[in-house]
């Protein structure tokens, strides 16, 4: 995990034919998509987009639908504020499309696109998941799935840090769980939309039980902003392999998917286990922070 004092800097940075995770782009809860643009197109570039849904199974509408649970599965995509406005009222997924160039500023949603370039299912599937607070799937291992924290994982989290020895060499929570509580649901709210990465949730896929914490945050390395990693597991499930397919599956995505060339870890050098395994992640150590 990242620590405070006497720490030593590993590093690992992007390899080419790197093995990766896979994305989780399934579609099957945005069901359908309504497209209302005012703004004149490339030639093909609107259908290559459609057909490009319809192939991922995602029906494109020709009216908006009525019916609670229709508009539950619906997403819009548009550049007219009248239409984000009934989005708004009735809680619709949204995308907003401001073409390059024009004046016009949508306000009321919360993501907004200048060009179709990268707009397909994976992307739209995501703003939809985000909308209804759905967490995103990020990496799964052999054993191990990790996925966005919800606000149900903090108990469970709060029982990890008071285990024995678990805040030796990082910090530990307060004695007030509300405020602590009330912290992580911030995090995870402001982190992630801003961001899309942070620290996430460790799952067991056998038992479906949460066992940790692993992910990517904001760091400075000689005063500059660096990517780093960090990562908690329950002490049962420690020394078993696990925390590698973590860190392993969460370097990949740093590279694959947010496109990071180099990945560091800041460990207490008194944390002896925690070095055998970033070695092991395929880290090299930088240097000791006295030598810097």
């Amino acid at each position: 995990m990242l620590l405070q004092q006497n720490r030593a800097v590993w590093i690992r940075r992007e390899i080419c034919g790197i093995l990766g995770v896979a994305e989780k782009r399934t579609c099957r809860m945005m069901k359908r998509i309504y497209v209302e643009l005012e703004d004149k197109l490339p030639d093909g570039q609107l259908k290559h987009m459609v057909e490009e849904l319809e192939a991922a199974g995602i029906g494109v509408c020709m009216q908006i639908p009525e019916g609670k649970e229709v508009l539950e599965e619906l997403l819009i995509l548009t550049d007219r504020q009248d239409i984000v406005d009934l989005a708004w009222r009735k809680h619709i997924a949204c995308v907003g499309y401001e073409p390059p160039g024009t004046k016009q500023m949508l306000s009321r949603v919360r993501t907004v696109v200048q060009g179709l370039e990268g707009v397909n299912a994976g992307f739209l599937e995501k703003v939809y998941q985000r909308h209804w607070g759905i967490p995103w799937m990020l990496a799964e291992t052999k054993r191990l799935v990790i996925r966005e924290s919800v606000p149900e994982d903090f108990d469970r989290f709060y029982e990890i840090y008071q285990e024995p020895g678990m805040t030796a060499y990082m910090p530990g929570l307060t004695k007030c769980r509300e405020k602590e509580r009330k912290a992580f649901l911030a995090y995870i709210h402001e982190m992630y939309s801003f961001y899309e990465y942070g620290l996430w949730t460790v799952v067991e896929k056998f038992s479906g039980r949460v066992i940790g914490r692993a992910g990517l945050e904001n760091g400075t390395y000689r005063g500059e902003p660096v990517l780093e990693i960090g990562y908690m597991l329950s002490g049962k499930y420690q020394k078993r392999g696990y925390g590698l397919e973590a860190v392993k599956a969460v370097t990949d995505y740093g590279f694959l998917v947010l496109g990071a060339k180099t990945i560091y870890a800041f460990i207490d050098e008194k944390n002896r286990d925690s070095l055998r395994l970033i070695r092991r992640a395929g880290f090299r150590k930088a240097e000791s922070e006295g030598e810097r």
